[in-house]
This record gives C-alpha cells, structure tokens and sequence, in this order.
C-alpha cells in the first residue's frame, strides 16, 4: 500500500548566528532572548518560521527571472502565455480574463489589458509568497501553483487549503563548545534519540563524557570533564555531517548538555543610531542572544502527496517529486538569505546538508 505522504529528516549546519526570538524584552542579563522548548529549554528553530521563510523563497524559486507582459494576437486581443504568467508566484497583476478564452484578457476603458480592482479601487497584484497581502486574497489559490499548494492558502473565494508540506521544529543535534584543546560538539542520549540517531552508551555520569577522542579530561564550560575510557560512543551520525565535526564529538549527560549549550550561547551588544546625528542614540543600548555558527542541527518535513488531494475539484499539476524539488531549492537559498532577524548584523545563514536539488 502506498503511503500518503513521504518523510525526510534533513541536517542543518549554521553558518552564521542564528536569532530566532521571541518577540518582546525579558528581564534578565539578556534582553532578546531566543525560543526554546518548554521541555528542555534548549533554543529551536521553530516549524513556522522555516515555513515562513521558505515560502517565500519558493517563490522566487519558481519565479526566477520569469517576466511576461500582455501582447496582442493575430486578432488584435490582448492574450498573455499562460505558463509564464503562472511562474510569477512572487509578484503578478491579477489580469481579468475573458471566461471563454483562457488566455484572452478583458479590457479598459482604454483599450489596455484590465487589472482586478480592490475595495479601494487599487490594482490588485497576486503574491503567493509571504501571508497573501492583507486578507490573504493576494494568494493565486491555483490548482497547479507550486507555492499555494505546497504552503497552502486561504481565500474568500476559493475557501482554504492546508498546504501539501509541513515543517517541524528544528533542535539543536551537536552544539560548539571551545576548550583549550579546541572546540569539540556536544550531544547527549536524550539529542540523539529525538534525531533517531543509534549510539550505544548507557549511563553517563555527571561531569564525565564519552568520545573517541585521545583527550582523558576537557574543560568545558569552566568545568573539567574526565573521559569514561570504558565506554565508546559507535554513533552513526549522517555522512552530510562534516568530518572534522563528527570526529570532535563529546556525548554528556542530558543536565550537563543543557547547562552547557544555554551558558555557551552567542550574546551581542547592539546599539540604536539616531539618523539624524548619525549617533548612538542616548539608552538605546540592547543585548540579543543567538545560537553559535557551527551548530548542527535536525528537523523533519513530511510531503503529503499531491493525488491525495484536489482543489476546485481538479487534481494538482505536478507529483510528489516535483513538490520534493521546488522546497529543496527554496532551501538552498538559506545559505544566502538566512533565517530569523538581524539578517543585516550578520546573522541568519544556514546551510542544509543533505539535499538532493541545489536552488540552481
């Protein structure tokens, strides 16, 4: 029996900071915090702002340097090719068609091809990218859009769709740790077994590690960490995953992990300017926290497949590996646009390891 959905678990390796926050000031020795699970308090990525962030990538994606403009035919009508016209998921005028002629465009009082109106009388332009513009009724909500389908939609006229992807929080797997023998990547049981990594190590002890490293002792966080030298880890860590991080790995007990990420945390000093002096403005100092480059991190992505479903009772244009394609694409658009907030202070860029399409 076929299976309605494929699963792929996909591995992240932060290239810059990334903030990820939570959207107001708390009182503590830093005021922009990150979110973090409940559970464990360790920072995430969450689901929805990779979904966020990805859809409008897949926009672009899709769109490239698409650019179609009405043309007149043999007739005299204004007629526009339809296929191009489509890929334009990021930004298009939403041109009134003749109902019985798929490509004709109705006309003004002018003569030019004829743009829907709002409420307010503005042209409307679709956007399948980002929330849909205002009341989300910029979304084209088409049967073959690789975007709303992927994403999903909500309109007025064509009702909602859930969107054919979903995207799950993004935990932290190895975190960097400096020491005086260089920075070594923590993990411990509890980080492996939610990544559905095999190890074979039972009780760690407190302020010991295990690893197949030569070192018997590390400092890590200002506290000495001996080596069990009757354990061995044997993970079976992702051959994405870089060497030189896999081969400087340190599993600790799950306390130790979590102290040791949160105290390990990147913490910048920022400073609001005044544009009109073109200095910093008088108490507009703040402090934001970030997870460090060089983590690697792990979420999943489950692809329902497209015959499963139907929009305005017609069946979706493409199969579940043209979905697969367009969001990988979209993903490796990461590695130059980022994630999260203070994209422009240098933060944000992560790249995914195991893809199968590059955004090219």
């Amino acid at each position: 029996m076929t299976k309605p959905y494929d699963k792929k678990q996909y591995f992240v390796l932060t290239m810059d900071p990334v903030h990820v926050g939570t959207g107001g000031y708390r009182l503590g020795h830093v005021d922009n915090t990150i979110i973090r699970e409940c559970g464990s308090n360790l920072p995430k990525i969450p689901g929805s702002s990779l979904n966020g962030v990805l859809r409008a990538y897949a926009a672009m994606v899709v769109q490239g340097d698409t650019k179609v403009e009405p043309q007149r035919n043999e007739k005299g009508l204004w007629s526009i090719d339809c296929k191009k016209y489509q890929k334009m998921t990021y930004l298009r005028p939403a041109y009134e068609f003749l109902e019985n002629g798929h490509n004709i465009i109705n006309i003004d009082k002018n003569g030019q091809p004829l743009i829907k109106k709002d409420k307010n009388n503005n042209d409307i332009y679709y956007s399948c990218a980002g929330k849909g513009i205002g009341d989300g009724e910029g979304h084209c909500g088409q049967h073959d859009c690789p975007v709303c389908t992927a994403f999903g939609f909500s309109r007025s006229d064509k009702g909602s769709f859930q969107g054919l992807v979903q995207f799950y929080d993004s935990r932290i797997l190895l975190f960097p740790v400096y020491t005086s023998a260089g920075t070594f990547w923590l993990t411990s049981p509890s980080l492996l077994e939610d990544a559905d990594i095999k190890f074979h190590v039972e009780n760690i002890t407190e302020n010991r590690f295990v690893s197949t490293i030569e070192a018997s002792s590390l400092y890590l966080g200002g506290i000495e960490f001996e080596k069990d030298p009757d354990k061995s880890p044997d993970l079976s860590l992702s051959e994405t995953i870089p060497k030189a991080i896999r081969e400087r790995t340190v599993i600790v007990t799950d306390s130790n992990c979590s102290r040791l990420i949160n105290d390990n945390l990147e913490v910048r000093t920022s400073v609001a300017i005044d544009p009109a002096t073109g200095a910093a403005d008088d108490g507009a100092l703040f402090t934001y926290e970030a997870i460090p480059r060089s983590t690697v991190m792990w979420f999943d992505v489950v692809y329902n497949r497209p015959e499963f479903f139907r929009i305005d009772n017609k069946t979706l244009g493409f199969d579940i590996k043209e979905l697969r394609q367009t969001i990988e694409k979209s993903m490796g658009l990461l590695e130059a646009l980022g994630i999260g907030g203070m994209n422009t202070r240098g933060m944000g860029r992560v790249r995914v390891l195991n893809l199968e399409v590059s955004e090219t």
